[in-house]
């Protein structure tokens, strides 16, 4: 038997004081660059699990990237339950202080104290001193906060790490954050459009999402569409995009969050000039906090922007 989310009875029950901030271009990287992402739950079990009310206060991921790849730049962002004043916006990665420069909140009672929260920071000095290896996201502890968000409980973090390759050209990475919220009650639709380029072959085109709360077991007029099609792959079916899973890592266990890829080059056209995203839901809940895209494409500064 499902158990219903908190979450949900939370939209149901009152008036929003900020929905959502909309996902919107953070940086572009034009030139031979790609990206990769890491990144781990710090939830124990799924929502809806009898045993679902634990969550840790660290996990690790892996970075691999070949000898040739230089890391240029990485972002991590980091998210989970707490209103303003809960939020947890200094933690440690790989033993280095990490504060907040960016905060997004969403708040799910009048009162602005209940709420959602995700942060970022840019970590490229670190990553490019650590390279690859194990990452450790430390001193997130939400735990105090739990009993008031049991059922409805996420905590995670991911870092989107850009690097040089010098066997791509005219490649544009394109970062895009914030967090947008969206349920099957109040707001069943998410639609991004994200611009900004010129495509000119759609070989290797890519996206990838990082989101939060997406149940494995709901999967009620759940659609990630692209450009008007349903995208899907081996690991996030056509009716459940976000349903824990990182496709990076191959992990069907990422519980409460979504690391997830998808190849686009049968999505966008040479010359596309945006790309049109909805998300759909009619019962899970799911925040949308960033998306990165990379397309061979026309760019009027071949330098980092």
């Amino acid at each position: 038997m499902q158990v219903k989310n908190i979450l949900t009875i939370l939209l149901i029950s009152v008036n929003f004081i900020s929905y959502s901030q909309k996902v919107s271009l953070h940086k572009q990287f034009y030139g031979s660059y790609d990206f990769t992402m890491i990144g781990n739950t710090m939830n124990t079990k799924a929502n809806g699990d009898p045993n679902s009310c634990e969550i840790l206060t660290e996990s690790t991921a892996e970075l691999n990237l070949s000898s040739d790849r230089e890391v240029v730049a990485a972002y991590l962002y980091w998210a989970g339950i707490g209103g303003k004043k809960e939020a947890d916006l200094n933690v440690k990665l790989n033993g280095n202080e990490v504060v907040s420069t960016r905060t997004n909140n969403l708040i799910v009672d009048t009162s602005q104290d209940a709420g959602y929260f995700s942060a970022f920071a840019d970590v490229s000095s670190i990553v490019k001193k650590e390279g690859v290896g194990t990452y450790l996201l430390s001193d997130l502890d939400l735990r105090k906060h739990l009993p008031r968000y049991c059922g409805g409980e996420f905590v995670g973090w991911s870092m989107v790490i850009v690097y040089k390759d010098l066997n791509i050209e005219n490649n544009l990475v394109g970062i895009y954050d914030g967090l947008e919220m969206l349920d099957g009650t109040q707001n069943p639709l998410a639609h991004i459009i994200l611009d900004g380029f010129r495509i000119t072959n759609a070989a290797n085109s890519k996206i990838a999402f990082l989101a939060w709360e997406g149940d494995e077991v709901i999967a009620v007029g759940e659609q990630l569409l692209i450009n008007d099609k349903i995208v899907s792959n081996g690991l996030n079916p056509a009716n459940n995009a976000f349903n824990c899973t990182n496709t990076f890592s191959g992990s069907t266990e990422l519980w409460n969050m979504d690391l997830d890829q998808y190849d686009l080059s049968s999505f966008v056209s040479v010359d596309d000039t945006s790309l049109d995203i909805k998300v759909t839901t009619a019962q899970d809940v799911i925040l949308l906090n960033t998306v990165v895209l990379s397309v061979y494409s026309v760019f009027p500064d071949a330098t980092i922007k």
